[in-house]
């Protein structure tokens, strides 16, 4: 997520075991090939049928050179856990023109927008940034937040490598979950 003109959030979930123990990690390989470490928290979020325990974690990545493409990996601070896959973003800036892709109510749905999203991240040159202006997946908190689990993994190739900035809608308070996954 966009965090400033020079920074970002990188946040995801776990669902483990045993709550980590150590802080969230993001190892950011910078254009030059190094890799930095950054360190970061966790959040945990009950569902209301307290039966799934999700581990929301956020690191914050300052200082980061404008329009720079990075590459990263995220790992949980859990006893066990591993590293993810690598993904990619193109940092944000405080100078010239901006491109977004703003919309809303995008749902799980075979007439959604993702493939163009991630087309237009992909490019570099067609989007800077998504705005999803609300009601992200519709009933979201149904079969005890499945559904919006399944949103979120139809979204990752998208919002895992290019900034965005969430805002959520009546559909993510009223569907069962109240904003509580969001607070």
């Amino acid at each position: 997520q966009i965090a400033g003109p020079d920074s970002v959030v990188i946040s995801f979930v776990t669902f483990e075991s045993n709550a980590p123990a150590n802080p969230p990690q993001v190892d950011l390989i910078l254009p030059s090939g190094a890799t930095e470490t950054f360190s970061g928290v966790t959040h945990v979020h009950v569902t209301a049928a307290g039966d799934r325990t999700y581990y929301m974690h956020f690191v914050r990545i300052a200082n980061l050179s404008p329009r720079a493409r990075y590459k990263y990996t995220v790992k949980s601070g859990g006893e066990s856990a591993m590293q993810s896959d690598v993904f990619s973003f193109r940092a944000p800036y405080n100078d010239g023109e901006t491109k977004i892709d703003l919309f809303g109510d995008m749902g799980v749905y075979k007439w959604n927008n993702m493939q163009q999203l991630l087309d237009d991240c992909a490019r570099g040159t067609a989007a800077d940034l998504i705005i999803q202006i609300g009601d992200h997946a519709y009933n979201q908190g149904e079969d005890d937040e499945r559904r919006g689990d399944g949103y979120m993994s139809a979204y990752q190739p998208v919002i895992a490598n290019c900034p965005w900035m969430p805002i959520v809608g009546n559909h993510e308070y009223y569907d069962g979950a109240e904003l509580k996954r969001y607070l």
